[in-house]
């Protein structure tokens, strides 16, 4: 009921009264601030989507991003960005990155928040306070002079991407991800390629941000097991402690080369959603691992590969490991052969 209150209040006293009443017209509109601040690096690597499609039908329009400090990384190398602003996820240092903001005078800010705002969310965007403010699903807020109405419990993140492109005169956008590596990672990437030229490289995730898709060690050692049979080079990106000549374990200083591990393998299978998106970015034999369970249905739905070359598998009730290790073995033979 506080929260409640607090959001109602908030509502009140930050909404703004009238939404601009200015007609929007993207050919003259000088910057773009997108707001990526969740700090998810899964969600950056969609977001690349806006930067290529926008900078390349509006050249002119400078493009910013405000973002955390670990989906920073795939911003690094973009070149369709003009400014990289980095939150300090605390409210009370941010403010001096939003008066930064502010002093840009934005000409349109994109807000992903898919959820009512809270009050030092509504805060942060009157601080900002671009001349035009892009959300998702807020008809019923002042503060968004443009809303993308559209069902993101249902439709795939990509739709979400092309509706907003759309409505910033974008017609038939290209919705593939990008990811630029530094020369760094593309050598490393090239080195562990080269020292397995002749094998076949399977790059195997075990983990995720959620306890519920994340694989247990019986399961990965299940699946390793089989793998070694087939005479495939691992490559373990894992939060286990597994010790093993045939394993290559990720160098894990610079996430850009675990990306680039990625790009130079053969076959993903992962259960990360980051990782799906980035072997969608580089078009990789991908087998990808969903949990149905504990109030994540969406998120198989929303969040799917999305490409030919992707064969997705699905719990269906009782836990991402009741998902049989035949089955991953035998669509991964399917990408294989």
């Amino acid at each position: 009921m506080l929260k409640n209150f607090r959001k109602t209040l908030a509502k009140k006293f930050l909404d703004k009264k009238e939404k601009s009443n200015i007609s929007f017209d993207m050919n003259k509109i000088d910057s773009v601030l997108v707001l990526r601040d969740d700090n998810k690096i899964g969600d950056m690597i969609i977001s690349t989507i806006l930067f290529r499609e926008i900078k390349k039908k509006y050249p002119h329009i400078k493009i910013f991003v405000l973002c955390g400090k670990s989906n920073k990384i795939i911003l690094q190398n973009n070149p369709y960005i003009d400014k990289i602003f980095v939150s300090h996820n605390n409210f009370w240092k941010d403010i001096f990155v939003y008066r930064e903001l502010r002093k840009l005078k934005i000409g349109l800010t994109i807000d992903f928040l898919f959820f009512r705002p809270k009050p030092q969310y509504l805060l942060k965007l009157r601080i900002i306070n671009s001349k035009f403010l892009l959300g998702i699903c807020k008809d019923n807020y002042n503060v968004y002079d443009i809303s993308i109405n559209i069902d993101y419990n249902t439709q795939h993140i990509s739709k979400i991407y092309t509706s907003i492109l759309n409505n910033l005169g974008i017609d038939n956008p290209n919705t593939n991800y990008d990811i630029f590596l530094d020369k760094q990672s593309e050598e490393y990437g090239k080195k562990i390629k080269e020292e397995n030229k002749n094998t076949k490289i399977i790059f195997f995730n075990t983990h995720s941000a959620s306890r519920y898709r994340t694989l247990s060690l019986e399961k990965t050692k299940e699946i390793l097991e089989i793998l070694y049979k087939e005479n495939f080079k691992i490559i373990l990106n894992s939060e286990y402690d597994i010790d093993d000549k045939n394993i290559i374990i990720p160098q894990k200083d610079n996430f850009l080369k675990v990306l680039a591990l990625v790009k130079y393998s053969d076959i993903v299978l992962t259960i990360n959603t980051s990782i799906i998106h980035a072997a969608n970015a580089f078009n990789k034999n991908l087998v990808a691992i969903y949990n149905n369970d504990f109030g994540e249905e969406k998120i198989a739905q929303v969040w799917a590969p999305n490409y030919k070359n992707a064969i997705q598998l699905i719990s269906k009730g009782k836990g991402i490991n009741s998902i049989e290790t035949s089955e991953i073995i035998n669509s991964l033979k399917e990408l294989w052969r």
